[in-house]
């Protein structure tokens, strides 16, 4: 079976050349991706139905546009009407952590003279200008082009990036393409399977996150430490959830936003469980490599390490697995403030991210000693840990991971088309779930994983 991947393409009549010339330029690339099993749907205004209709055929495009993987915004000498309101739709979409899952914007160079321009050209050319620093004020990528080959250079370039990402996004290369095949189209070595049997039940925090990193990235610069939370009960697969995370949007964030092609570094690092805070905060900072800590535990110092020195222009994720046994919200708190944002001068570096893995406890008959139980005080403690932190950044606290539900189970095997037998589907879901009406996540991958490979 063929994955589709939908791509829109918005620009003004000025630039009908360079759309016929992509129209051509998307019919090639599929004519090398159809063996792959990856089609890509190029969608035009030119060939929309146009007969007359109850509403604005402009609301038609806008939510046929919404259902696309990719949007192309492409600008010449003006901002068109359309063109502008399409950009925004999309540009508003993205942000909120919804499709497109990328927005790529290129302006054509223009060669007149400003002497020879007139009013109204330079009336309209004054809304380019605009549109440009407005982008530059957000922090966002666009590039020119002087001509057509040029341009279609630049969007290959992109779509050899974003293309796995995004099937990995969908879950559709499991109808039709193994991991070799992938290799082969497009270079990137990610293990579909390893990512794809975690993605049961956990869109909401997935797209919490997304929205979460990238509206802070935005506000705060390359250098500030994000902090995030992810709390469930044991057996939750909190560290395959960052693993998940790692390999979608934040490698995809390293590929368009950094220009970088390996996976963000992640290091799992021992959280201490005996001591005053002094010597907690002692073997906390030291646990990342006890040799190399001498008298000196700073983040200055953790940058220079060899194996966090070389992903300076990318991100490191550091991953701390916290239990009941162990939780301490002044450790927290002082390990934020003391080692992560201590050093106000630190020009050049990685971008941290940092997660605080909260792991409670199984309890058979928790309920009936509420009051003494430590997941419900560590419940109302992390919320209150943000108001703590002297410097401002991003604390960002997940929705708690839920246990797996049948329906849950069954929808991801609709999802995915997983060839097996209707009758097979059944015996695996009846036998996931012959002891309760849910499960955990640990229970799920165990047995979703033998169908990803």
């Amino acid at each position: 079976m063929t994955t589709t991947i939908k791509i829109f393409l918005a620009s003004s009549n000025e630039l009908d050349y360079e759309r016929k010339e992509i129209t051509l330029f998307i019919a090639k690339e599929n004519n090398r991706l159809i063996s792959y099993g990856i089609y890509l749907e190029l969608v035009l205004w030119e060939n929309s139905q146009h007969s007359i209709k109850k509403n604005r055929i402009q609301n038609d495009f806008n939510d046929e546009m919404l259902k696309c993987d990719i949007v192309i915004a492409l600008f010449y000498t003006k901002v068109g009407t359309f063109t502008n309101e399409e950009f925004s739709l999309a540009y508003n979409n993205l942000r909120e952590g919804n499709k497109p899952y990328y927005l790529y914007v290129y302006f054509k160079e223009t060669d007149y003279p400003m002497s020879g321009m007139n009013y109204e050209f330079l009336e309209e050319y004054k809304k380019i200008i605009f549109l440009q620093k407005e982008l530059e004020k957000s922090e966002q990528i666009y590039r020119k082009f002087r001509d057509v080959e040029e341009l279609k250079n630049l969007i290959k370039t992109q779509l050899e990036k974003c293309i796995e990402p995004i099937l990995e996004s969908n879950g559709q290369h499991l109808q039709g393409i193994n991991n070799e095949q992938a290799r082969k189209a497009y270079g990137d070595k990610t293990n579909f399977g390893s990512i794809l049997f975690q993605m049961c039940n956990r869109d909401d925090q997935f797209k919490s996150f997304r929205k979460s990193f990238i509206d802070n990235y935005k506000k705060n610069f390359f250098n500030a430490p994000q902090f995030f939370v992810i709390h469930g009960l044991k057996g939750e697969s909190h560290t395959s959830f960052i693993e998940r995370l790692r390999s979608t949007i934040i490698h995809t964030f390293v590929q368009t936003n950094l220009n970088q092609k390996p996976k963000p570094y992640l290091q799992e690092v021992e959280w201490p469980d005996d001591g005053d805070l002094d010597s907690l905060l002692w073997n906390l900072s030291t646990a990342f490599d006890p040799n190399f800590f001498d008298c000196d535990y700073s983040l200055s110092k953790l940058i220079k390490m060899k194996q966090i020195e070389k992903y300076n222009n990318n991100i490191v994720i550091i991953s701390h697995i916290i239990s009941e046994k162990t939780w301490n919200s002044k450790l927290i708190q002082s390990y934020i403030n003391s080692f992560w944002l201590e050093s106000k001068d630190i020009k050049r570096g990685p971008l941290f991210l940092i997660f605080f893995n909260v792991e409670y406890s199984i309890k058979k008959n928790h309920k009936k000693f509420i009051f003494f139980n430590k997941q419900n005080k560590i419940e109302k403690e992390l919320p209150k840990i943000k108001n703590n932190i002297e410097t401002p950044t991003n604390f960002f606290l997940i929705n708690k991971l839920q246990s797996i539900k049948i329906d849950h189970v069954t929808d991801w095997f609709k999802k995915y088309k997983i060839d097996i037998s209707e009758n097979e589907k059944e015996s695996i879901i009846n036998s996931m779930f012959k002891n309760g009406s849910s499960v955990n996540m640990q229970t799920v991958e165990k047995e979703l994983k033998k169908y990803t490979k």
